[in-house]
């Protein structure tokens, strides 16, 4: 990300991946962790200067299809609607 979080920001992702404050993260989770941080609040560059892949779009364009049987509430479906906003 290049700056440090803010305390929302922080309060933000822990949240969303339904994270409390003194969970233990191995590896693998902290890196999916800092991937979903630099997606969603990093500094990217406009839409129109780096449109997002075809197979990403079409991975969006069918995720109300994917996720139907979620319910409305489930972290997942937070997380990968956020993601499609950003």
């Amino acid at each position: 990300m290049g700056r440090p979080l803010a305390i929302s920001e922080f309060d933000k992702i822990r949240t969303l991946l339904n994270l409390s404050e003194t969970s233990n993260l191995n590896f693998r989770t902290f890196a999916g962790v800092a991937a979903v941080t630099e997606r969603l609040l990093g500094a990217l560059p406009p839409i129109t200067v780096d449109p997002p892949h075809t197979l990403e779009q079409a991975d969006f364009r069918s995720l109300d299809r994917a996720v139907s049987g979620l319910d409305d509430n489930s972290p997942l479906l937070s997380l990968l609607t956020a993601i499609k906003g950003s």
